[in-house]
């Protein structure tokens, strides 16, 4: 025995045994005791363990299914392929895939809730669409039907405008007729076999008569109604103190001692009116306040700006009818759109296509609406 294993055995040795014991042999004997003792206790441990060990693993078998193992996406080699179910447990489907046993499963409905239905072991050989992983609801795409393509509309050869041109608002000529910049750019392409929806509008003709007054007369009225006479009438407040002595003005001048030169006073005349004036100066005085209150009166007036639309609305109107008329009899597609015709021509047809001569017309590619069809 070395000093290490008498420092031990000392250590564990009661203090009276010490001080009892003559010689080293009672202590020898003491510390085999003791020895042998610790190793029955050690081994008792030790098979306590193994004993705990050996049940919790029986029990996890009992308890616990096995985690059938994951399989993945990778079906082109043998050692991917899922094994062979058997009798405790279910073969393993793939997500989206209806394996061939459903039919079998589903009689299962009306057996008894303890039974086990029978489960063919044949398993479904997973494809490369089926997705391996994950709740995935299955797939119906094979069952909808092919997408069928729309009928063609009437409109479908139609070329309509869509606002793209560079330079919308210029005016181009082509065979002698004005047309927009865009329906220009269309008619520079291979149109073959397609027609063109084309809006024809008449440029106002202020010689039209309605109601026994041309066109132009409508607008110098609407034109008086809305600029001339207010701006009268707003002059006149400022002027109309010094105009009501008359020729006074360059001759002797006002009481004030202001005087005008004969010029001067015979444009403002003229420019009033003297079928004005002699509405707001009478008698030598200067109405005022009748001038202000037929100015708010002109400043929101508009009966003459009314009337000219209305001419115009119907120079629109018949012009169009006329010119519908004409482009039907000629076998040529249209219909009256607002202010207009809408035709339905192919290029050769257009470029020799006159309209009526009772207006000057414009042509520019349409712009489709709803309402918008062609005419049979």
């Amino acid at each position: 025995m070395n000093s290490n294993e008498y420092i031990m055995a000392f250590a564990d040795i009661p203090d009276d045994l010490i001080r009892s014991a003559s010689d080293d042999v009672a202590v020898r004997k003491v510390f085999r005791q003791h020895r042998s003792r610790r190793n029955k206790m050690i081994s008792v441990l030790c098979c306590c363990i193994v004993i705990a060990v050996v049940a919790i693993g029986f029990g996890s078998q009992k308890w616990f299914g096995k985690t059938p193992a994951v399989i993945s996406n990778d079906t082109t080699t043998a050692d991917h392929l899922p094994t062979e179910p058997n009798e405790t447990q279910p073969p393993v489907t793939q997500p989206g895939v209806i394996p061939q046993e459903t039919e079998s499963l589903s009689s299962a409905t009306t057996q008894s809730p303890h039974e086990t239905p029978s489960v063919s072991q044949e398993q479904p050989t997973p494809t490369a669409q089926t997705p391996s992983v994950g709740n995935v609801e299955p797939s119906t795409k094979a069952t909808e039907p092919p997408a069928t393509q729309p009928h063609a509309s009437p409109d479908d050869s139609v070329i309509w405008g869509d606002g793209s041109g560079t330079s919308v608002s210029s005016i181009e000529t082509w065979n002698g007729k004005q047309i927009g910049y865009e329906l220009w750019e269309v008619l520079q392409k291979d149109t073959s076999g397609r027609t063109i929806a084309i809006v024809a509008s008449p440029m106002i003709n202020d010689q039209f008569v309605y109601n026994g007054k041309t066109i132009a007369d409508y607008e110098a009225e609407a034109y008086d109604e809305r600029r001339v006479l207010p701006d009268k009438l707003q002059q006149l407040l400022k002027e109309g103190e010094v105009l009501k002595y008359g020729e006074a003005l360059y001759t002797t001048g006002t009481p004030d001692g202001e005087i005008w030169a004969r010029d001067l006073y015979e444009s403002k005349i003229a420019y009033y009116g003297t079928e004005l004036l002699s509405k707001y100066i009478v008698n030598g005085n200067f109405l005022a306040d009748q001038v202000a209150a037929d100015l708010a009166l002109a400043q929101n007036a508009t009966a003459a700006q009314n009337a000219y639309d209305e001419a115009v609305s119907a120079f629109y109107s018949q012009t169009a009818a006329v010119a519908a008329s004409a482009f039907s009899a000629k076998d040529i597609s249209c219909t009256v759109s607002g202010h207009g015709v809408l035709l339905f021509v192919s290029a050769d047809r257009f470029a020799g296509l006159t309209a009526p001569d009772n207006a000057e017309w414009y042509y520019s590619l349409a712009q489709q609406n709803s309402g918008d069809t062609v005419r049979e």
